[in-house]
């Protein structure tokens, strides 16, 4: 969607943009500028499959504002979601499902706190 937007700086996105979505697979992929994502509250990530390299290679970004608290089981793959976010101290608080979260944090040299809750496969159930 917004994938090599490099001279992107802040990202606000308002109203329900993702209802029916399944991937967010890349959304902002080498948006290297990026410095802060706002996500309106009613981001809805129920449909949501895939959040692969999300945010991968989004050097300066440091805030995502209302990012989704819990996405559902369907949530599969999570790779790369936050790699090489040199400059993401904290990710938001939310409970991961995917099975796939390598490299997840790779290259996030910054990043002193990680809030997730990772759910077991008895909590998909």
């Amino acid at each position: 969607m917004f994938a090599y937007c490099t001279s992107l700086r802040v990202a606000t996105l308002s109203g329900t943009i993702s209802s029916g979505c399944t991937s967010l697979h890349s959304m902002f992929d080498s948006c290297n500028a990026l410095q802060k994502v706002v996500l309106s509250t009613s981001f809805d990530c129920s449909s949501v499959t895939t959040t692969a390299n999300m945010f991968a290679g989004c050097y300066s970004l440091h805030t995502i504002e209302n990012f989704p608290t819990t996405f559902d089981a369907s949530w599969t793959n999570a790779s790369g979601m936050f790699k090489s976010c040199y400059s993401l101290v904290t990710v938001p608080t939310f409970t991961c499902y995917a099975s796939n979260i390598s490299n997840m944090f790779e290259l996030c040299q910054s990043i002193t706190t990680i809030p997730i809750t990772f759910a077991t496969y008895r909590d998909w159930e």
